[in-house]
């Protein structure tokens, strides 16, 4: 009975050596500084300068790439850069024998956007779609990367991928005529004279 009792004094005075290593573990660690997530690189001057110059809105001129085919293609497109995000839209179809457009293929979605150290346009998947070669459209996955380099000047703007694809936009103006989502010019609408009460 004696070295039951023993025992479990022994086996009592362990777990209070065990709780009182870990209260001073626990006290410790309070006192250690708090790590905040690590920022991300303030961009360089030049990258700013970049990500600045495509702030506003542009119009897609042309396409040129090697996996569309060329003959009857018709397409249009469109780019709002604010801040640090970009919505892209663009629509390509093909005319048909009756002189309409086919069904078209697109890429549509919104991306957060940085210029990258070799002052690339870096476009990170928001929420987007695109449809296949068969028209069938399906959800892009978040955060899909593509990266093209960047070419600008004056009011032309010409981003070109790895793969040799290159988009070339205008910018567009706040004053120029305007025009609809497919490229249409839309008529200005008729102003009412002011009348003095």
């Amino acid at each position: 009975m004696k070295g039951l009792r023993g025992s479990a004094a022994k086996a009592d005075h362990g777990r209070m050596n065990l709780a009182s290593l870990a209260l001073v573990c626990l006290v410790t660690m309070s006192f250690a500084p708090v790590q905040d997530k690590v920022a991300p690189p303030n961009p360089t001057q030049a990258q700013g300068r970049v990500l600045e110059q495509l702030q506003g809105a542009w119009r897609l001129r042309k396409i040129e790439d090697k996996q569309l085919a060329s003959q009857r293609r018709q397409e249009t497109g469109y780019m709002v850069v604010s801040g640090s995000h970009v919505a892209l839209e663009i629509h390509v179809g093909y005319t048909q024998d009756n002189g309409l457009v086919g069904q078209p293929i697109f890429q549509t979605g919104i991306y957060a956007s940085s210029i990258d150290k070799e002052l690339n346009l870096v476009l990170n998947t928001l929420i987007g779609s695109n449809t296949d070669s068969r028209f069938k459209a399906s959800a892009e996955q978040v955060g899909k990367q593509r990266k093209y380099s960047v070419d600008l000047v004056g009011a032309m703007l010409t981003l070109r991928r790895d793969d040799g694809a290159q988009f070339t936009f205008d910018r567009l103006a706040d004053n120029v005529q305007r025009y609809d989502f497919y490229g249409r010019k839309v008529a200005e609408p008729k102003q009412e004279p002011v009348k003095n009460p």
